[in-house]
């Protein structure tokens, strides 16, 4: 399956496109954070995290998963990251 326009022009620096994929995935990231997490501040961080880790890991994403997924996939690893850095 070919790459959409927008994550190829991600893949190229393109950070209007970035910006966009970001303005279309935020609220659903932040929210899965928000449910999980009782701290409006740590919400916030590994809502950025995670757009950061996309950002560097563009690359890598493979279009056999919506991009959406891919994503969330993303945050669910920084969410079991951040759990285990509280113990």
């Amino acid at each position: 399956m070919p790459l959409s326009p927008q994550i190829e022009a991600i893949k190229n620096g393109d950070v209007e496109a970035f910006r966009t994929l970001v303005d279309d995935h935020s609220a659903q990231i932040h929210a899965y954070f928000a449910s999980r997490l009782n701290d409006p501040s740590a919400v916030e961080d590994l809502t950025q995290e995670t757009f950061i880790a996309v950002w560097k890991h563009i690359d890598r994403y493979e279009p056999i998963k919506e991009i959406g997924a891919w994503i969330t996939g993303i945050a669910r690893n920084k969410l079991l990251n951040h759990f285990r850095s509280r113990k």
